[in-house]
């Protein structure tokens, strides 16, 4: 780990708990020390890079040893964010209210839906509005109800579980059919989509500057944060916004009811190992309350997959953007996950029509051409380096048992 990324999950350590005292011991000063303007500006363009600059952009230490340019790029980027936050929750709470008054019942989840726990909830930086329609065949008229306001299809649509509209500000509401993209196992999307159902039973309002959202109880909140974060991992990966996000939610004060709740749900999907995973860095860098969270944490912690992990998560920014070559991550290094997850990539992209056996061949052999060509054109790379990166991944999920 890197000098800089070091400081900086310290400074989220320091800022997520409140707790400057962390930032005063003897090897973290030591290493501040030993940083040059250049380290602090990958430390400031790596939180950018993870969507978490505006959570440190007010901690004293932080902007003690920044030099003038950096604290004005700092805090010009932190307002950048708080103001396209303001815009995006008064948008959230117009857009559920205007589902409400049609019938549709919905929660917010992300971006909000986890920011309001947030002691400032304006720094938590939201890039877009994610809605869940609970009932699913409710989806379309969720859609033209919207559309009708003023909403716009996104021209190209990028996933199977949820659609894309846009405003006239370029502001993305995401209607969520389900949680997360098809897993590569239908009985796991089954269940997905019957956890979806209970919902109904616990949604709750909350007022939050002024405005009303939708959420949903703790339990059922806490289960699709954890779910986005395994979708992410499978894929390219995800940042650590999504981690500050699960320390300020759990280190709250959260009724039994609601912790068995979530478990509940884990177990059935048999995600044990990696919440205990997700929930141990979480400690162990973050400044996650290990009481808090001693349910759903394993006995012993194998210290080395940890760091392999927290290295991982660094490594891929913002949803695994940082490299070129990070798109999936496969079930272990055999031919038969590659063909697998192959496979799995052909129904993601066709999805209505990969229902037809007899067309496979056809969709499997459009995906490889969609596959290279994006390669070359898109992501200029080749696909050996890409296999090459996603076996290397596929190590610590074989620990990690998902």
């Amino acid at each position: 780990m890197k000098n800089y990324e070091y400081i900086l999950l310290k400074l989220l350590n320091a800022q997520l708990t409140n707790n400057n005292k962390i930032l005063s011991g003897d090897i973290f000063v030591k290493t501040v020390l030993q940083l040059s303007d250049s380290d602090w500006w990958n430390l400031i363009k790596l939180a950018q890079n993870h969507n978490v600059l505006s959570i440190i952009a007010e901690n004293q230490v932080f902007i003690d040893n920044c030099n003038h340019t950096q604290k004005e790029y700092v805090f010009d980027e932190a307002n950048k964010v708080v103001m396209r936050n303001y815009r995006l929750l008064w948008l959230a709470s117009k857009y559920q209210k205007i589902l409400n008054d049609a019938g549709i019942e919905s929660v917010l989840i992300k971006g909000f839906a986890t920011a309001i726990y947030y002691d400032v909830p304006e720094i938590r930086k939201s890039g877009d509005i994610d809605i869940l329609i609970i009932d699913k065949n409710k989806i379309d008229k969720a859609i033209y109800v919207l559309l009708s306001k003023g909403l716009k299809y996104v021209d190209k649509q990028h996933s199977s579980h949820h659609i894309e509209l846009v405003n006239d500000r370029g502001i993305t509401v995401e209607l969520h059919q389900t949680l997360a993209e098809h897993f590569d196992n239908k009985r796991i999307d089954n269940q997905l989509q019957d956890i979806v159902k209970e919902y109904k039973e616990h949604i709750q309002s909350v007022c939050f500057l002024g405005n009303t959202l939708y959420i949903s109880s703790d339990g059922y909140n806490a289960f699709s944060l954890m779910i986005h974060m395994l979708q992410h991992y499978l894929r390219a990966g995800f940042g650590l916004k999504l981690l500050c996000d699960w320390v300020i939610f759990w280190n709250r004060t959260i009724s039994d009811t609601e912790k068995e709740q979530f478990m509940h749900h884990i177990k059935q999907l048999h995600m044990e190992t990696f919440v205990s995973s997700i929930t141990s860095i979480c400690v162990r860098y973050l400044g996650l309350s290990k009481e808090k969270v001693l349910f759903m944490i394993k006995e012993k912690e194998d210290k080395k997959l940890l760091y392999a992990i927290i290295t991982d998560i660094i490594e891929a920014e913002e949803f695994g953007y940082s490299d070129k070559n990070r798109m999936v991550v496969l079930r272990d290094s055999k031919i038969s996950s590659l063909i697998r997850e192959f496979h799995h990539q052909m129904i993601i992209n066709y999805p209505k029509i990969s229902h037809y056996i007899i067309l496979w061949p056809i969709l499997w052999s459009l995906t490889l051409v969609v596959f290279m060509r994006n390669n070359k054109n898109i992501r200029h790379t080749s696909a050996f380096h890409i296999l090459k990166n996603a076996r290397k991944r596929s190590q610590i999920r074989k620990k990690i048992e998902v």
